[in-house]
């Protein structure tokens, strides 16, 4: 599964907007689930030095507002890999539903300036629906 980014390097003080869909779309994001994928994705963040700004979850994906001075494509890769894997790890009934991945597409928003930040913020505080 490919990355897709949209926006130009470098962004807005480092940020960008990831946006994660479920494989099949699966309604996975149960409050309970929705509150792990969240606290894997800060805890892996804080461990490689990267700011989770903004989270939500909706039934079937997340997004998040992150800032880092990492490439999109690594921020992608460390932390859907790691929430994958603990996901599916935690949550036997993930593994079944989900056999080989977790994640179905990943999507990269780089922030363009200080108006689409806080735009972004604002989507994503409107976005929580679990």
């Amino acid at each position: 599964m490919s990355l897709k980014i949209e926006g130009s390097l470098p962004s807005f003080e480092n940020s960008f907007h990831f946006h994660a869909i479920a494989k099949y779309r699966s309604k996975v994001f149960s409050p309970e689930i929705a509150e792990r994928t969240e606290a894997l994705l800060f805890e892996k963040s804080k461990e490689l030095g990267w700011t989770i700004v903004e989270f939500a979850a909706d039934e079937d994906h997340i997004h998040f507002l992150i800032k880092s001075d990492s490439e999109p494509s690594q921020i992608a890769h460390r932390l859907f890999g790691y929430s994958s894997f603990a996901l599916r790890k935690e949550f036997p009934e993930l593994k079944e539903l989900n056999k080989n991945q977790f994640w179905a597409s990943e999507q990269c928003n780089c922030i363009s300036n200080k108006s689409h930040y806080d735009n972004t913020v604002a989507y994503i505080k409107r976005h929580q629906k679990v």
